[in-house]
């Protein structure tokens, strides 16, 4: 599944599905590109092949309401920095992240079994804001490739990543 151009997406959910499987990669590409995006509405379990964003204000994956299981079988990568982003209808200026779970999102279990990665200065590469819960992680690898660029904001609640490799850091 590819897409180009601003806030170009690979998919978000505002409706209600029992589960999603993507067997192939998502690539997008512009700035404010979505690789996959629970916005609203419910997803109780979705899998990935491997999920790439490219663009200033691009997002891997973020999660903003209660999700069973996330699964990814290769990488959640960006590559980009700060940009506009369309959020709710308005141009926002965001900065890339690989994986964000919002404030009223949680996670079950996400596994990720390549690396979260991102390749722009000054982002986070993993991010749970407050009021958002992770309560099971399995990642390959956490990799941060850019100047003043950042592992993790860990706000919210997420069991210990002692012992991910962070090759870079």
């Amino acid at each position: 599944m590819t897409t180009t151009g601003p806030s170009g997406i690979g998919f978000v959910n505002f409706g209600d599905i029992g589960r999603l499987e993507v067997n192939g990669p998502i690539v997008t590409t512009g700035s404010g590109a979505r690789g996959f995006n629970l916005y609203d509405g419910s997803l109780p379990e979705a899998i990935f092949d491997q999920i790439t964003t490219t663009g200033d204000g691009s997002v891997g994956v973020q999660v903003s309401k209660p999700m069973n299981s996330l699964t990814v079988r290769g990488d959640v990568e960006t590559h980009g920095g700060e940009g506009m982003s369309l959020v709710k209808g308005k141009q926002t200026k965001l900065k890339a992240i690989a994986l964000s779970v919002k404030s009223g999102g949680e996670l079950g279990r996400i596994a990720v079994k390549g690396a979260l990665r991102t390749r722009g200065d000054d982002v986070t590469t993993f991010e749970v804001a407050e009021g958002g819960v992770v309560d099971e992680i399995a990642l390959g690898g956490i990799e941060v490739l850019g100047q003043g660029s950042h592992l993790t904001d860990v706000a919210g609640q997420v069991p210990s990543l002692d012992g991910v490799p962070t090759p870079g850091a």
